[in-house]
């Protein structure tokens, strides 16, 4: 039973696209969280959705400042290569820009 709810929990964690990374309200701390987990291979999913999720708490703060880091960061995720090693799941969806300049 314990192997059970071990094994369920370890999936959960593993399907969350931020899993690992701790929350926060603060739109500031998500977009450090999306600079580190942008370097990290394999996290690219994770840094963009805390980066478009930064730029979501900003955009209803009108905090023009960090809508202009918001964008900053994805310009920047865009022409990473994060964004490039999940070409397949971006294409899925309708998403992927091959010219970096989404």
């Amino acid at each position: 039973m314990k192997l059970t709810i071990i094994s369920l929990i370890t999936l959960f964690l593993l399907g969350c696209a931020a899993a690992g990374v701790p929350y926060t309200n603060d739109p500031m701390t998500k977009l450090n969280y999306a600079y580190q987990l942008m370097g990290t291979q394999g996290r690219g999913l994770a840094a963009e959705k805390l980066g478009l999720e930064a730029l979501s708490d900003f955009e209803k703060s009108k905090n023009v400042y960090g809508v202009a880091e918001a964008h900053t960061f994805l310009g920047l995720f865009y022409k990473n290569k994060s964004y490039r090693e999940h070409k397949d799941f971006y294409i899925k969806h309708n998403e992927y820009d091959p010219t970096a300049s989404k």
